[in-house]
């Protein structure tokens, strides 16, 4: 079985056995990266999820993809921004500064210094 078939098993199989939102959470945005000689590497949009996924379903994923590969297999996850071609890029303006601080309309009598 390919790599892409096998991580798209594992991730059917995940869903089943997941909580709707705990797979929602963490797995769902989870993509083969690159697979070679047995070990897959798989990204994730940040650290977090990155500790997340290593600490709590790294052996439960090494072994559902173990199964449906039917060879030992290594797992390691990294953080993978996959840019979108439908992504709009917003440009934000300087926000405005105040130069004219000689005159604040807070009264001076409550000051907070």
């Amino acid at each position: 079985m390919k790599a892409v078939q096998a991580w798209q098993a594992a991730l059917g199989q995940l869903q089943m056995e997941m909580p709707k939102a705990a797979f929602d959470t963490w797995v769902r945005d989870a993509q083969l990266v690159s697979y070679e000689d047995g070990s897959f590497i798989i990204g994730v949009q940040n650290a977090y999820a990155r500790d997340w996924l290593e600490s709590r379903l790294s052996s439960t994923i090494t072994r559902l993809l173990t199964g449906i590969m039917n060879r030992t297999v290594d797992v390691r996850f990294t953080v993978w921004q996959n840019v979108d071609e439908n992504t709009t890029h917003v440009q934000v303006d300087e926000p405005e500064t105040i130069s004219n601080l000689d005159n604040p309309s807070l009264n001076r009598r409550y000051s907070f210094t």
